[in-house]
């Protein structure tokens, strides 16, 4: 049995030490499992009955870059999240103050008097053009009209996605975008190098942009994108590599 307790991109990886007690740690009690709550609640228990590792997702990364991009814009900004529903980001800013519109095809499940929730298509946003002074896409670019996720296959999903958010922001205005990085390759998601992640952002002008690698499934650090493209970074959880960066709308 392997159990994975998350949160904000960090995740634990847990296994019963041999013994005795080892199956009741799987037992359930309707939605829950109280043998394991309790050892993993309890260090004695838990340095006797569990063996745990931890990893750190792409978000300990993504995120706080989302949050400088946010940082600068004045209280009045209106900010567009885009593929919001595993995200914390969105709330994050609206407890900040940020005015926040979520969305995502499935609804946002977190409500804040900051936050407006929309159900969408990001192919086609209910939003006018130039509704916006900020987009953040953090991992989402990736995934669109990939039948992995449920949606009818488009080979350049990416693409359109990416125009149909630049649409809705004003001229002049920012987007913050994120994606895996290193041999280009279509699985589940889409991994970028850098001549295709450069054609995909290529009509917008760059503000800045960063690359990092992931080590152990928990060390990220930056890293030199002539270097990480050459790398098979489709790691057994997630990606090892990513690419973020943001950019401005052409007026």
């Amino acid at each position: 049995m392997t159990f994975l307790t998350s949160r904000r991109g960090v995740s634990e990886i847990v296994e019963p030490l041999p013994g005795p007690l080892a199956p009741l740690l799987g037992l359930r009690a309707g939605n829950t499992r109280p043998f394991l709550s309790l050892a993993l609640r309890v260090p004695p228990l838990r340095e006797k009955l569990l063996g745990i590792a931890w990893k750190a997702s792409e978000r300990v990364i993504e995120n706080p870059l989302a949050h400088s991009a946010a940082a600068p814009l004045p209280p009045e900004a209106e900010i567009l999240d885009a593929g919001s529903y595993e995200s914390l980001l969105p709330f994050e800013l609206a407890c900040l103050g940020r005015r926040v519109t979520a969305v995502d095809l499935r609804k946002y499940p977190i409500e804040h008097p900051n936050l407006r929730v929309v159900e969408a298509d990001l192919f086609r946003l209910p939003f006018g053009d130039g509704a916006f002074d900020l987009v953040t896409a953090v991992s989402t670019l990736e995934h669109l009209g990939l039948p992995s996720w449920g949606c009818p296959e488009t080979a350049d999903g990416d693409r359109k996605g990416l125009a149909e958010l630049t649409r809705c922001l004003k001229p002049g205005g920012l987007i913050f975008i994120s994606a895996p990085f290193g041999i280009r390759q279509t699985s589940w998601q889409r991994f970028y190098d850098a001549a295709a992640w450069g054609s995909l952002t290529g009509g917008l002008e760059k503000v800045w942009e960063r690359h990092f690698r992931r080590r152990e499934l928990k060390i990220w650090l930056p890293a030199d994108p002539l270097e990480l493209e050459k790398e098979n970074t489709a790691g057994a959880f997630g990606t090892d590599g990513v690419v973020a960066g943001l950019y401005r709308k052409r007026a």
